[in-house]
């Protein structure tokens, strides 16, 4: 197969798969929008805790929500901003939330 041929065949899939994790990344900030009932720009602790089980994730603990929270945010401000918030949610199959 040739390199033309090549590009034809993969060019749809590729596109499908860019569209479909734009469309994740706004359905993940427009969930944060929701979460973030005070307007203040980041999650606290407590509206992450309560955004994990507005999605079903009731099992979460303490503890996970501390590792989470440690991890992500990024500029230590004990809060998620949007961005951080997204990340979380697309950084790979090995986080329980995908």
């Amino acid at each position: 197969m040739d390199e033309n041929s090549f590009r034809k065949l993969m060019e749809p899939c590729l596109l499908d798969k860019i569209f479909a994790e734009d469309d994740k990344v706004e359905e993940l900030r427009d969930l944060f929008r929701d979460a973030d009932i005070d307007h203040s720009g980041s999650l606290s602790v407590d509206q992450f805790q309560q955004c994990m089980k507005n999605i079903g994730k009731h099992n979460i603990t303490d503890d996970q929500i501390a590792t989470l929270m440690l991890e992500f945010d990024v500029d230590q401000t004990m809060a998620l901003d949007i961005d951080e918030f997204v990340a979380l949610f697309t950084a790979g199959d090995e986080l329980m939330f995908n």
